[in-house]
């Protein structure tokens, strides 16, 4: 057994335990709980939330303000079980306190952005992981601030977007050697770090829905691979030209999660290249936890031979992992690719 092979089984061990969980939580990629606050006067501000639907009514969680702000008014037509907006009238600005996200049960692992906007045009943003329920609110945003919160952002994204893992996951599998796995993943990164740049600062415009189908088409594509196993393949003899192809539809991706939340006016260029230095960051940490898979694996092989000298069915357990794994992701990528081919008519609307 070569050390290649080791590898690739210890990614789709990696992989096949991630695929335990429901496919309706992969379709909701774990995205964040996010919380915009508008300042509308003086006093006045609008608080808009959005919950993923990850989580049952009875846990979903609360935006708490300081206690001097008190509600003036609901939007009836605005609020969902999940979505809403609500006013507030507080009695002294928000800058240098505290806004708080409170879960009634237990927060289920996931991240929250909260953007607050003022009258003067000024944006603050606050990256919260899992552990973290409280965000107090800078006086003045500083330049390493936003890079800060920036880069957060890029990481939480990148590692919440199960879509760019198992992309990656496939990569990683085709790749197989370390040489070619790091011209894959540079490929990958100068593309849509490309699409990144342009999209975020408008230079090219592309609809979010099919941007979206076409990254989980990318992913059936790299699964129909490995499933079908054929070596001379143009994607298995130089995987940096699949990775760079469609890594320009990945950034694409990652422009339209920044989109949704924002890049601040008085430090755009520093939150968009920290953001994408975020992404980067998080991909190496994705990489780093493969390798040490890779290396757990190894080990466990060779304990295995010591023990089994002549086990000849190996083999065939691999070549049935393989095709367990990319059935599993094929079959995930093209739920994700009929309900988002679904959302067509939604975008049109």
């Amino acid at each position: 057994m070569s050390m290649l092979t080791i590898f690739r089984i210890s990614v789709f061990i990696h992989l096949s335990a991630a695929l335990l969980w429901p496919i309706h939580v992969f379709a909701d990629e774990s995205r964040p709980v996010y919380v915009e606050i508008t300042q509308l006067t003086k006093t006045g501000y609008r608080v808009d939330w959005k919950v993923p639907p990850v989580l049952p009514e009875y846990a979903l969680p609360e935006i708490h303000l300081p206690a001097d702000c008190n509600h003036t008014g609901v939007d009836d037509d605005q609020i969902t079980s999940f979505n809403g907006s609500i006013l507030y009238a507080c009695s002294s600005l928000l800058t240098g306190r505290d806004i708080s996200i409170v879960y009634p049960v237990i927060n289920p692992a996931l991240s929250a952005i909260i953007r607050l906007r003022t009258l003067n045009e000024e944006e603050y943003i606050g990256v919260l992981p899992p552990q973290e329920l409280s965000w107090q609110v800078p006086e003045v945003e500083t330049q390493f601030s936003v890079a800060l919160q920036y880069t957060r952002l890029g990481v939480v994204h990148i590692l919440a977007g199960l879509d760019h893992l198992l992309f990656m996951t496939c990569l990683l599998w085709i790749a197989g050697g370390m040489r070619r796995i790091l011209i894959a993943i540079t490929g990958f990164t100068v593309a849509h770090s490309a699409t990144l740049i342009l999209s975020s600062l408008e230079m090219i415009r592309v609809p979010i829905p099919p941007t979206e189908a076409v990254i989980a088409l990318s992913i059936v594509f790299l699964a129909r691979e490995i499933a079908v196993n054929r070596k001379d393949s143009l994607t298995w003899r130089f995987p940096a030209s699949v990775s760079t192809s469609f890594g320009l539809l990945h950034g694409l991706g990652f422009a339209s999660a920044l989109a949704q939340v924002g890049l601040p006016q008085t430090a755009l260029l520093t939150g968009l290249l920290s953001f994408n230095l975020g992404v980067e960051i998080g991909q190496l940490l994705f990489v780093g936890a493969i390798s040490v898979l890779f290396l757990a694996g190894q080990l466990g092989f060779h304990l295995w031979r010591k023990e089994n000298p002549n086990g000849g069915s190996l083999i065939l357990g691999m070549a049935r992992l393989r095709a367990l794994g990319s059935y599993s992701i094929g079959i995930v990528s093209s739920y994700w690719l009929v309900s988002r081919i679904a959302d067509f008519a939604k975008y049109q609307q």
